[in-house]
């Protein structure tokens, strides 16, 4: 892996468990793994120095929000690395696989089982395999699926929506019947940003690229759990091609302050943690802030098919 040894691994991820900077507010009660599961989206962990400072911390935050319990099921939503952005493959960027590979070692150690779907800054799935293998199972990386409390999540991922493998999500939803169907993907939808780049456009990829994901996704009811906006938002989505609407949740940045700017959380705090309660995962979800504990969504939000209508603030 790149010079990196087992035992290098497993030495940076004891220095990662010593580091222990706790979130600066407590959670209100206890989670539990077959009630809950988190979502980190948007890491971009080697967007800038202080890599392996800034693994710790999330490792921290995540050892501390689980209370010392085990089973966790953890979802990276997406465009876990930096570099290559909008690339065909990561071979030249092995480096920062290592660096991941260093941050989910000690959180598959506290009992976290972590799963990879891949976005628009990650390459491709097979070479992200070849890197981690021996890290995390392979059956975790990319495509994917788990249940957990009559919950079923389907996970999809591609470096652009179009490589989406709606053959996969066939065959999922038709395993997942009777239950209810969480697919979690890098995309959302549609446009859903809160800010407009430096040049006023709104950026973004979304499920509109390959239409047949997102039909299949509205015929069956499933909600939607996505990231690559940045910004957090728990509502509805609908559109005349569609018929219906769909549930969606969109994950806030771990790193990233605002969507396309150069600011960012710099360690001791973190932000952008999703917390998903599995009796409701889009109206009971919140989001980690590291200041203010857990808190409910808060977006402007921007469509181009469809309308996007957020939950009432509570």
């Amino acid at each position: 892996m790149g010079g990196f040894s087992r035992r290098e691994f497993l030495l940076s991820a004891a220095a990662f468990g010593a580091t222990y900077l706790l979130p600066s507010s407590a959670l209100e009660g206890e989670l539990d793994p077959s009630h809950n599961v988190f979502v980190v989206g948007d890491l971009h962990l080697t967007n800038s120095d202080g890599v392996e400072k800034k693994a710790a911390v999330i490792v921290s935050a995540l050892k501390t929000l689980a209370g010392g319990k085990t089973g966790f099921h953890l979802i990276f939503n997406g465009d876990f690395l930096e570099f290559p952005n909008l690339a065909k493959t990561a071979k030249n960027a092995a480096w920062q696989w290592e660096q991941f590979a260093k941050l989910l070692i000690p959180l598959k150690e506290a009992g976290f089982i972590p799963h990879l779907v891949f976005g628009n800054h990650d390459g491709e799935v097979s070479f992200g395999k070849d890197v981690l293998r021996g890290v995390i199972p392979q059956e975790l990386i990319g495509d994917s699926s788990f249940e957990v409390a009559e919950n079923r999540f389907i996970l999809i991922g591609g470096i652009h929506p179009s490589e989406l493998d709606y053959g996969f999500l066939d065959s999922e939803l038709t395993a997942a019947r009777g239950k209810r169907i969480i697919v979690a993907t890098h995309y959302p939808p549609d446009k859903l940003t809160y800010l407009t780049d430096k040049f006023g456009e709104k950026v973004g990829y979304n499920l509109w690229a390959k239409p047949e994901i997102i039909q299949r996704i509205a015929k069956t009811n499933a909600s939607i759990v996505s990231s690559h906006a940045h910004s957090p938002f728990a509502g509805s989505y609908d559109s005349c091609s569609l018929g219906r609407k769909i549930d969606v949740l969109a994950t806030p940045s771990v790193t990233y302050t605002l969507p396309y700017l150069r600011t960012e959380f710099k360690p001791p705090r973190v932000s952008g943690i999703t917390l998903l309660n599995l009796k409701d995962p889009v109206g009971r979800a919140k989001f980690y802030d590291g200041k203010k504990a857990f808190r409910p969504s808060r977006i402007r939000v921007d469509a181009r098919k469809g309308r996007f209508v957020p939950l009432p603030i509570k």
